[in-house]
């Protein structure tokens, strides 16, 4: 079955219809996990300008995102964009020591955070936020609805090439009825 669904069946389903599906079935895609866009930036106590790093971070502007990528690239221990795409809040909890007993609701009300331990400065930048039980946005989900277009198409596929089979089967006069 999975050779034929490989050689008959394209994987291609249409953004429209993606879409379309998501928007028809929004309670299928609840987030289980906080998500955010926004900017990450770790730089040493020792680092120079460090005014500009404090303007730059908070500010969303093409200008300023350049002048944080071209300091990062001498300066910074770590550095992650991404204002673009959706990303778990853990992943970004996981890179700065953020001692808050309700992280996910801190970040949430507190869009630019500043911290600083022993040897690093930590510039967080949040410029959205996706709390758990909320809608997952439709760019974050578009890979599970594509998931289950796909396992709906060849299940439909699946049936029609049965059917066929036996339609065949019947027309050459292949299937036996008994009776007991």
């Amino acid at each position: 079955q999975q050779a034929l669904i490989n050689q008959r069946l394209s994987e291609e389903i249409s953004e429209e219809d993606l879409e379309t599906y998501f928007e028809k079935n929004q309670e299928l895609f609840k987030l289980e996990r906080p998500l955010m866009k926004g900017l990450f930036i770790k730089v040493p106590l020792t680092a120079p300008q460090l005014g500009n790093v404090r303007r730059w971070y908070k500010t969303e502007t093409r200008e300023a995102v350049e002048n944080l990528e071209k300091y990062s690239l001498q300066n910074a221990v770590k550095y992650e964009y991404f204002y673009e795409k959706w990303v778990s809040v853990s992943e970004i909890l996981d890179l700065i020591p953020l001692k808050e007993p309700d992280t996910e609701n801190y970040l949430n009300k507190n869009r630019q955070v500043e911290l600083k331990d022993t040897a690093y400065y930590y510039f967080l930048n949040v410029s959205d936020y996706r709390p758990i039980g909320e809608q997952e946005p439709y760019e974050f989900a578009r890979l599970k609805v594509k998931d289950l277009l796909l396992n709906v198409k060849q299940v439909k596929f699946m049936e029609q090439v049965k059917d066929d089979l036996y339609q065949q089967a019947v027309k050459r006069d292949k299937i036996k009825y008994y009776l007991e």
